[in-house]
């Protein structure tokens, strides 16, 4: 199989933004995203070159960047676009929120959107396929030559647990209090086509798979690969998948940031891109992102053995400063660092639900304060 790759100029970025419409006053999720993008497509002025589309879901709108060389470019088209958003829902009665998953509603209750795409997804994949009731961000960085598309690959795998850390906000599913800081990661991993990337070192191996994949019926295209890093040849990027949806930009901006410098220090030669670790070794780190956030220790192949993910966040912003410096990201990078200490979306959910449980003792109060954090957040970038 030959898989033919749209080169892109190095380090160049695009983020999609997964955002929820929620009812105003029940903060239940709105299956409304047809007539809400149609006016968005609507407003949206010319000289925003950003693009707006469906999801799986008709909750759910999703914001794509053009592709920009800078994060603060990047991040200044999303806030613009999201603003009208805004307008458009509050008109309508909705509210926005973006995050992993909502506390309480109930994947049941969720329309698939009315594209072959989507319907057959939901058909093929059952009782899971309509559980992802999820959000996500996701990051292409642009790729100048095939041949670093899959080092860069193994590099971003290496950062899926400080992606899913510093974006961590699905503590809740389906009114439930699962202890995670991402049960997002969790859910979506039960895919067959989804989850850690399988061991590849050259853009050959990666042809080879997806040819593979697609011999024994497990994908029809390369898109129905869903692993957390894939390359994305059509638009010459390699794709970061790993993150929550967040409904803050900070949190956008930073989690882009270490996306793009990782990637950028394989593409440059300035960051020494060794041997990808075991797949076993992997989706333990992975895990004990989805589990414990910023507060996770990953597993290293060293005489320690364990290393604070903070720390390794550290060690990774201190071995790509040249890329820092020369992509002009260092105010994000340092952000980076700065949201590695603070409370997490996950984090406050967590605490205005067993403030208002302890308070009151009522659980649909406890979830309602828990989504009305993610209401705030989202408002927060507007004030």
């Amino acid at each position: 199989m030959h898989l033919s790759f749209t080169d892109s100029p190095n380090s160049t970025l695009g983020i999609e933004w997964e955002i929820a419409l929620v009812d105003a006053n029940s903060l239940e999720l709105v299956n409304d995203a047809p007539a809400v993008i149609a006016a968005l497509n609507a407003a949206i002025p010319e000289s925003c070159d950003g693009k707006v589309s469906a999801e799986l879901l008709q909750n759910t709108v999703e914001l794509v960047t053009s592709p920009h060389r800078t994060v603060t470019a990047a991040v200044s088209e999303l806030r613009e676009m999201a603003w009208i958003l805004k307008q458009i829902a509050e008109e309508r009665g909705y509210k926005l929120i973006s995050s992993g998953t909502h506390p309480f509603s109930s994947w049941a209750d969720q329309k698939v959107s009315d594209s072959d795409r989507y319907q057959n997804f939901a058909k093929d994949y059952g009782w899971w396929g309509r559980q992802m009731l999820i959000w996500g961000i996701h990051n292409h960085i642009g790729v100048a030559d095939k041949k670093f598309a899959v080092p860069v690959m193994n590099a971003l795998s290496r950062v899926q647990p400080h992606l899913i850390a510093l974006s961590a906000s699905s503590p809740f599913w389906e009114g439930i209090n699962t202890g995670y800081a991402s049960n997002r990661t969790m859910l979506f991993q039960q895919l067959p086509s989804a989850g850690v990337p399988p061991l590849q070192a050259t853009w050959d191996e990666f042809e080879k798979t997806i040819e593979q994949m697609q011999q024994v019926g497990l994908i029809t295209e390369l898109n129905e690969a869903r692993w957390d890093v894939r390359p994305a040849p059509g638009w010459g990027t390699v794709e970061a998948r790993a993150c929550d949806g967040t409904g803050s930009l900070r949190r956008i901006a930073a989690v882009t940031a270490l996306t793009q410098i990782v990637a950028d220090g394989v593409t440059r030669g300035t960051h020494t891109c060794h041997e990808p670790d075991p797949e076993w070794l992997t989706r333990f780190n992975k895990w004990q992102a989805a589990r414990y956030g910023t507060d996770a220790t990953l597993g290293v192949i060293d005489s320690k053995g364990r290393k604070s993910l903070t720390d390794s966040l550290q060690q990774i912003i201190e071995s790509h400063a040249v890329s820092i410096e020369t992509l002009g990201c260092a105010e994000a990078a340092d952000d980076i660092l700065r949201l590695a200490t603070e409370d997490s979306c996950a984090n406050r959910q967590q605490a205005a639900y067993t403030a208002e449980l302890d308070n009151s003792g009522d659980k649909d109060k406890a979830l309602f304060k828990a989504t009305e954090i993610l209401v705030d957040e989202f408002d927060a970038n507007f004030v």
